[in-house]
């Protein structure tokens, strides 16, 4: 990714205003980071971290005033088409995308809560769509890498069956010779440090209880 960053900033002819850095977002990254930066962008990121709160306010940190953050994570409605990923086990990809919530995958959280309280104003969120194919090279490259993924999540969690029905699945995407959709929505968080007021931050463990709270609710209401 990285790699495809600062490819991207050469034909762009911006590559001398471009710095990339390879960080663990639950260490201290914010100590090789450059400060008072302008824009953070967090994809699909902040569910895979331990202390998401954590991470919000080291990201305060780092903005300047009057800096954005950019924050996309998954709203929780994901579908496969055929849904039987082409393999004839009836509702595959709803068992595939449903399980992930079970062994602590955070899907659906509700951020306004730890943005706020990280010190972040003028909160926006957006939802959209995503949509991935296998017609195209990068879509099937993306779907096998994301379904290899969710499969080494669910290992334990789905019957022998499925998993070779996955298998195959993803042998046949790595083959360039199977026709999936996939579709999922994604919340877009918008969030601006303010330019001169500095927040004063309430206790940490009782956000992040909030936060747990809130994101263990709609997972719920999710997977229903």
């Amino acid at each position: 990714m990285l790699v495809r960053l600062r490819a991207a900033a050469a034909a762009g002819e911006v590559a001398d205003r471009v710095e990339t850095h390879l960080v663990n977002l639950d260490g201290d990254w914010p100590a090789v980071i450059p400060a008072s930066i302008d824009l953070a962008w967090a994809a699909l990121s902040l569910h895979h971290v331990t202390r998401p709160v954590q991470v919000l306010r080291q990201v305060f940190e780092v903005l300047r005033p009057g800096g954005v953050l950019i924050v996309i994570e998954p709203s929780g409605a994901t579908t496969y088409e055929p849904a039987d990923l082409g393999t004839g086990s009836r509702d595959l990809g709803e068992r595939l995308a449903g399980g992930l919530p079970a062994p602590g995958y955070q899907l659906a959280a509700e951020w306004m809560t730890a943005l706020e309280a990280a010190g972040f104003s003028l909160i926006k969120r957006l939802e959209i769509s995503f949509n991935a194919s296998a017609n195209t090279i990068d879509g099937a490259r993306y779907l096998e890498l994301q379904m290899t993924h969710n499969r080494a999540i669910l290992v334990d969690d789905l019957c022998a069956d499925d998993l070779a029905a996955i298998d195959a699945a993803i042998s046949e995407l790595a083959a360039g010779t199977f026709e999936l959709g996939f579709t999922s929505s994604r919340d877009v968080w918008t969030a601006v440090r303010p330019a001169s007021v500095e927040p004063i931050l309430p206790d940490k463990r009782s956000v992040d209880q909030l936060v747990t709270t809130s994101t263990n609710s709609n997972e719920k209401e999710t997977t229903q």
